[in-house]
């Protein structure tokens, strides 16, 4: 990882990774690679570290392989340790409560620094794709507790379950709904509806936020390109 990931390019290289991820994600269950599916939740978390919480301090240590190595071992431990003890539910609060702050500050990053340029519409996209990681987590909390959440979900572990509500969040926001996973029980119902209501308002308001900053920002101004000339 020797290019310097910074606030020109870092959600270039997230959206990149969280693609990936996603990928590898569907790849390991595919081919039921239980482990594989932890690493590749692991790598969710560091993909989030290198491309939005790298560009808030100086200590790049993660940036590097051994760093970006070591912390996956880590985290693949911790969460082995939280299953194996049954504590899933914490290993789920935690990475929501994660992936909530990180959203707040890919948004604070979008939109309260600087002018508009093509990072921060890829940036508006990581957002999205956060959005609908966020309500993924959600479901797999509920559907720890509350055994039957889901018409069409096979049980399992949270891990096992991981891709599958990974797939229903993403057909929810987009309000694609192809009805082969839907919820069952009132409160699953909510977060969809809740889901799809914020899928839809996030980007009319993004883009209504985006366009006013773009037009504010004064014609001398000399981020806002060449002015046209009399």
């Amino acid at each position: 990882m020797s290019r310097k990931i910074t606030e020109r390019n870092n959600f270039a290289w997230l959206t990149s990774a969280l693609t990936l991820v996603l990928f590898g994600v569907s790849v390991a269950d595919q081919l039921h690679l239980h482990l594989g599916q932890l690493v590749l939740q692991v790598g969710l978390v560091l993909a989030l570290a290198l491309g939005v919480w790298s560009i808030r301090t100086d200590a790049h240590w993660y940036l590097t392989r051994v760093g970006f190595m070591t912390g996956v071992a880590l985290l693949a431990l911790v969460g082995i340790f939280l299953e194996w003890t049954r504590l899933d539910l914490i290993w789920l609060a935690l990475l929501c409560g994660y992936l909530v702050v990180t959203a707040k500050i890919a948004m604070e990053q979008v939109l309260f620094s600087g002018p508009v340029d093509g990072n921060k519409i890829v940036g508006a996209v990581c957002i999205y794709l956060l959005l609908g990681l966020i309500w993924t987590t959600l479901y797999l909390m509920v559907a720890e507790l509350v055994p039957g959440s889901f018409n069409g979900l096979a049980s399992g572990t949270w891990d096992e379950t991981f891709p599958e509500l990974v797939y229903f969040s993403f057909t929810t926001i987009t309000t694609l709904g192809y009805g082969d996973i839907s919820p069952a029980v009132p409160l699953t119902r909510f977060l969809a509806l809740a889901e799809a209501v914020v899928g839809q308002f996030y980007i009319a308001v993004l883009v209504a936020s985006l366009v006013g900053i773009r037009i504010s920002r004064p014609s001398n101004d000399p981020t806002s390109g060449p002015s046209a000339p009399d």
